[in-house]
């Protein structure tokens, strides 16, 4: 169950969209999520600010394909924003554990993700970080993490209420300022 901003609780699945050909993706208790985009930090915009009230996250821009297989070549030392296919809706007596499928490590690139809490409701974005001499290919589509959903001993728990989720606000600060 999600809880909607009107209050009204409705059933949705975990993980969006679900198909009988994404249904294969479940190996043991995990879930393989398929890698949608890829972004890169702009280098021509400020510095992220991160405060106590305020997240001015990175600007960040889309990485362009590198031919029509549509392949990304990642730069070996620079950072990227992975973004999932898949959505997730997260009830709120569960939260997600999310982890690196191995393929990307033995590619000597590195993957790091916040949390998806109970009640979000979007994309997973990680950080990757390619470390391999010669850079990293990779194709949109790809499995590039597993996400596991772990229930809590109690029916509820307080709701995400960050700002990344679906319908969040994002703040931002106005140029010119530190905004903390």
């Amino acid at each position: 169950m999600v809880r909607l901003e009107s209050g009204r609780m409705i059933r949705k699945p975990l993980i969006e969209p679900v198909t009988k050909q994404r249904l294969a993706f479940i190996e043991g208790s995990a879930f393989d999520l398929t890698l949608a985009n890829v972004y890169g930090a702009d280098a021509d915009r400020p510095a992220p600010l991160i405060g106590v009230m305020i997240r001015d996250g990175a600007e960040t821009g889309p990485i362009p394909f590198e031919d029509n297989e549509m392949v990304w070549f990642l730069q070996k030392g620079r950072s990227y924003l992975l973004e999932s296919r898949e959505a997730v809706n997260v009830p709120l007596n569960v939260t997600t554990l999310l982890d690196t499928r191995s393929s990307l490590f033995r590619g000597f690139a590195r993957l790091t993700f916040g949390a998806a809490h109970p009640n979000f409701q979007g994309r997973i974005t990680g950080l990757l970080t390619v470390h391999h001499p010669n850079g990293l290919w990779i194709q949109q589509y790809s499995r590039f993490a597993f996400v596991r959903f772990a229930t809590f001993d109690t029916d509820e728990t307080d709701a995400y209420d960050g700002m990344y989720g679906t319908g969040k606000n994002r703040i931002t600060v106005a140029p010119g300022t530190r905004g903390y």
